[in-house]
C-alpha cells in the first residue's frame, strides 16, 4: 500500500490519513504531533503516502460503485453547502454532500455519503 511495506508504515499511514480527512488536522500539525512523539516525519513524505493510500482506495471505490450499480434500486440526494475557512475557496462558493443509497430489499436501505466542492 505504501512505499516502504511493513505494517508499522501501513498503519501509520492510515493513521496519517484519518487524522487529516476525519479529524481535519492539517500535515502541518501532525508533523509537530510525530515530532512530540520522537519521530522525525516530515510533510513530503505524508504527502506521499496519503498519495499512496489514496491509490489503494480507488480500487476500494471502484468496487463499491461497481456494486452500487448491480443493485435493483439507487437512489442519490446532492445537497449544498457552505465550508467556511477552506483553502483556496471563498466562503461564498457552494460545496456539496453526496448521499448514495442502495438496496435489494427496500425495507433496509444502505447509506453511502460522499462530498465534493466545486
Amino acid at each position: 500500500m505504501f512505499a516502504t511495506s511493513t505494517v508499522a508504515v501501513t498503519a501509520s499511514g492510515a493513521y496519517i490519513m484519518s487524522q487529516k480527512y476525519v479529524e481535519g488536522m492539517p500535515l502541518y500539525r501532525q508533523e509537530q504531533q510525530w515530532a512530540r512523539f520522537g519521530v522525525e516525519l516530515s510533510r513530503q513524505t505524508m504527502a506521499n503516502w496519503m498519495l499512496h493510500g489514496a491509490q489503494w482506495l480507488t480500487h476500494v471505490y471502484e468496487r463499491m460503485k461497481a456494486h452500487l450499480l448491480r443493485q435493483d434500486i439507487a437512489c442519490a440526494d446532492e445537497t449544498t453547502l457552505q465550508v467556511l475557512r477552506e483553502p483556496g475557496r471563498a466562503a461564498e462558493q457552494k460545496s456539496y454532500v453526496h448521499r448514495v443509497l442502495e438496496s435489494v430489499d427496500r425495507s433496509s436501505p444502505k447509506r453511502r455519503t460522499g462530498t465534493r466542492t466545486v
